[in-house]
């Protein structure tokens, strides 16, 4: 049901927790896969996370008449 979900919304990357109805809105709570990243100053390989922000609720596309919402947790390293 994920991988549906996955290519049908075109998140390819992202990790699919769970998807829920909100009224006439569709949410979809995702995350990054990845334990680490490239620090974009430096270009130096970094594993530690130093913020996770909170959650953000993105406005992703239209589908069947509904709005489709990623709900988001960014994090910093």
């Amino acid at each position: 049901m994920k991988d549906f979900i996955r290519k049908l919304f075109k998140l390819e990357g992202y990790l699919i927790y769970k998807c829920w109805f909100k009224g006439n809105d569709v949410v979809i709570h995702v995350g990054r896969p990845k334990k680490e990243a490239y620090c974009p100053w430096c270009k130096s390989l970094a594993r530690r996370v130093h913020q996770v922000m909170k959650p953000q609720r993105l406005f992703h596309c239209l589908f069947l008449g509904r709005r489709v919402y990623l709900h988001l947790r960014k994090r910093r390293f």
